[in-house]
């Protein structure tokens, strides 16, 4: 639970590294096999004038290919993030 006044934990949209995302387009999409059902996807994304890496671990289930961590150059692992208690 928050305080009143204060901001929860995850504040922005974390598949975009965004807080607003007008005109959100992909520049640039790498995909490697990483292992027989794993792969990374190294996606820049342009939003409002500027651009973000995102590096998307990704995992091979019985529906198709899913996101299974999130990483960017100020958030190593997502999955990480929020299992880590807000201070």
């Amino acid at each position: 639970r928050k305080n009143k006044g204060e901001v929860d934990k995850l504040d922005s949209d974390f598949v975009c590294s965004c807080q607003d995302w007008d005109k959100l387009s992909i520049a640039k999409l790498e995909v490697m096999a990483t292992g027989n059902k794993t792969a990374l996807a190294n996606v820049t994304i342009n939003n409002m004038g500027g651009k973000v890496l995102l590096k998307l671990s990704l995992l091979w289930t019985p529906h198709g290919w899913r996101i299974d961590d999130i990483s960017t150059d100020d958030v190593p692992s997502f999955k990480k993030f929020l299992q880590t208690p807000a201070p």
